[in-house]
């Protein structure tokens, strides 16, 4: 079985990618691979309505290059500060001023596209 996200749940989860992507990137030093992707979506996913396979490989790339984007933002530089953008059950802590202007970026680039 498989279903389609909404907009809301498609920019939720390419913000959710983004972050996830920077995190990697500031920690390693390389994007994630596609199975470690594959791994954020299960997490991202976990606590959703929804139920069955969904086909997210149109984030993949979208996840990268807006993380590629924001890799020079002193705030998003910083390892703990990446990983306070999630809240403590893994979900994206959607007061953080910086998770909201991600939204606001996927948002843009996901309308564009």
């Amino acid at each position: 079985m498989s279903y389609v996200l909404n907009d809301c749940a498609r920019i939720d989860c390419l913000c959710f990618l983004v972050i996830g992507q920077l995190i990697a990137r500031v920690k390693t030093g390389i994007w994630l691979h596609s199975d470690r992707i594959a791994q954020l979506l299960l997490i991202w996913s976990a606590g959703r309505r929804e139920h069955g396979e969904v086909e997210f490989s149109v984030l993949d790339e979208p996840s990268e290059s807006i993380a590629a984007d924001l890799l020079n933002i002193p705030d998003l530089q910083d390892i703990e500060t990446l990983t306070k953008l999630f809240s403590s059950k893994g979900t994206l802590d959607y007061h953080a001023a910086n998770v909201q202007a991600i939204l606001r970026i996927c948002m843009a680039r996901l309308a564009t596209s």
